[in-house]
Parts: structure tokens; sequence; C-alpha cells
């Protein structure tokens, strides 16, 4: 497996320990550069229903058992993580139009 494997389950793994199965329909990582350009995750976490949504502190929780998994293998890298819900509103992509 590669470390990029090996890092997206330990993200993959850490929330459905926080979550619970029933909570997650889905979960992508990718690895991508951050804002400043250091080497981060993005984290994209497809709850089953809106009443899993965590509560603020559940999600500081959830992202801190994200980074605790990483580093338990030797993964500096940083978590961005986004959930969404069914029922959420999407944004609509105005790139190109004027």
């Amino acid at each position: 497996m590669s470390r990029d494997e090996d890092a997206a389950q330990a993200i993959a793994s850490a929330a459905r320990l926080r979550l619970g199965e029933a909570a997650i329909g889905r979960i992508r990582v990718f690895p991508e550069d951050d804002h400043a350009g250091e080497p981060a995750f993005s984290v994209l976490i497809d709850l089953t229903d809106q009443r899993f949504r965590p509560s603020g502190a559940d999600f500081l929780a959830l992202i801190k058992a994200m980074r605790d998994a990483l580093e338990d293998i030797g993964d500096t890298r940083f978590p961005y993580v986004n959930i969404s819900a069914p029922g959420d509103e999407q944004a609509e992509d105005t790139r190109g139009a004027a």
C-alpha cells in the first residue's frame, strides 16, 4: 500500500470510530496542497442523514482523531474536512459566468 493509501485508511478509520458506521455513506480522501502550498488532505464525508451531523466540538474532536491517526503512522499532513448530508444546499458554480 502507498503512503497516501495508508493515510486515507487511517483517516477513514478515525472517522468511522468518531461518527459511527451508520452515519457514513462515503468517505473520500485526496492528497493535495493547502492554501500555503503545504502537503495536506482534502477529506469529504457524505453522511447518511442530517441527524448524524457533528456539533462544533465533535467536529473538532473528529479532526483531532484524524490528526492522531496520521501521526501514529508518521504522517504530518493536515486533514481539511468537509461534511455533507442529504438535504444540504449545494453551492452553484458561477465560474465563467459574466
